[in-house]
């Protein structure tokens, strides 16, 4: 992981717990009961832990996932702000343009790490679940299926195709 990279997953872990903290301060000016406060917490974190967190099995595709997260984030500076918490209010504001100033940055690297942390997460959970075909490819429709044309042909199984998924070789390659 890159710094940069490094310093926006820090950040956003930081806005993920000002998110929760602006839940539970939402639900206590409104209710006032401290009960309703927690029950927002814990809703707030487990849908983020369900959609939104980095290893969620529901997660959106890059980039839909930093920009919901990000809007939550500001959403999150605004009710801080409207329920009598300045400081903090602006302090996640701060911090949340700041994190979209680092994705914007370090889309690619961001785009990158998502789709490995993707790719790893389908695996794993087809390993778990017994879903692996020959040579320990993924099968079930995810990447690696023998066959995907994103993925090159073992040695001698080509028939007839290239590696890059292209059409029949030429006579004068033969």
């Amino acid at each position: 992981m890159k710094s940069g990279t490094a310093i926006q997953a820090v950040l956003s872990f930081l806005l993920e717990l000002g998110l929760f903290g602006a839940a539970g301060l939402w639900a206590l000016a409104a209710v006032g009961s401290p009960w309703a406060a927690v029950l927002a917490v814990v809703v707030v974190a487990a849908a983020w832990g369900l959609l939104l967190s980095p290893k969620a099995p529901a997660r959106p595709p890059w980039p839909w996932h930093a920009v919901a997260g990000h809007v939550l984030f500001l959403a999150a500076a605004l009710v801080l702000l409207a329920v009598g918490h300045p400081a903090l209010g602006w302090t996640v504001l701060v911090l949340a343009l700041v994190s979209a100033a680092l994705v914007v940055r370090f889309r690619t690297d961001l785009a990158a790490e998502s789709a490995r942390a993707r790719a790893e997460w389908v695996r794993a959970r087809a390993e778990r679940h017994g879903r692996t075909g020959g040579g320990g490819r993924v099968a079930d429709g995810v990447p690696g299926r023998p066959g995907d044309a994103s993925v090159p042909p073992a040695s001698g199984d080509g028939g007839g195709r290239s590696a890059r998924g292209g059409g029949r070789r030429s006579a004068s390659r033969r």
